[in-house]
């Protein structure tokens, strides 16, 4: 009985639902990029970032997703996500950075996406 409360009291912890925003990026180039940079000592400052997530833009060939948010960590979409994101690319016209409003829900590191649409100010291009 209390492993049982105890389960269900720990769920919610995990599981972080809402609205997200931030760059729609090819996740397995976006994650290459980070690991050959990250093996100097450069604080992500010094690093050109905005060059980053205009090179891993999604192209129509793209199959996994992730959502670059502000302090420019990564959350990857859950394979629903990964569908719902190439849909957007192939009917959205070809964006040099694709900045995207998500509903969905994250648990540990994977975002479970219910909605994905460019964001409003999507026209504004990264410097």
């Amino acid at each position: 009985m209390h492993l049982a409360a105890l389960v269900f009291l720990a769920s919610p912890a995990c599981l972080a639902t809402g609205d997200f925003s931030g760059y729609m990026v090819d996740v397995n180039c976006y994650e290459t990029l980070q690991r050959n940079t990250n093996q100097w000592p450069t604080p992500t400052v010094e690093l050109d970032m905005d060059w980053d997530i205009k090179f891993c833009a999604p192209i129509t060939t793209t199959k996994s997703f992730g959502l670059v948010k502000q302090d420019w960590t990564i959350l990857r979409f859950d394979s629903d996500g990964n569908a719902k994101a190439a849909d957007l690319v192939h009917n959205t016209e070809k964006q040099e950075v694709y900045l995207v409003a998500l509903a969905g829900a994250m648990n540990k590191n994977i975002l479970r996406v219910d909605s994905i649409s460019m964001a409003q100010n999507s026209r504004r291009r990264v410097n």
